[in-house]
């Protein structure tokens, strides 16, 4: 399983980590995303797009919520402050 997120802003910016943004990943769980630099035609930059086109191509779009009962919706907002 996989945990990683992937960001590539611009064409130049790539972020790639583990940190989700919420309270309790940016005040206490000790969670990481490296932010780099770059310009478009970089090897690093050109490759990431190369992989995330590729994936977008195999994805499916998500056009509806997902059916959640009220105890879920609870439990959801719980576990995003309570560790």
């Amino acid at each position: 399983m996989s945990h990683a997120k992937v960001l590539l802003g611009d064409g130049e910016i790539v972020g790639v980590g583990s940190a989700n943004l919420t309270p309790r990943s940016m005040l206490t769980s000790k969670e990481l995303t490296l932010f780099i630099h770059g310009k478009p035609d970089a090897p690093l930059v050109q490759k990431l797009r190369e992989q995330m086109d590729a994936d977008l191509a195999k994805s499916t779009e998500v056009r509806e919520t997902f059916p959640l009962t009220l105890m879920d919706r609870i439990n959801a907002l719980v576990e995003k402050y309570v560790w």
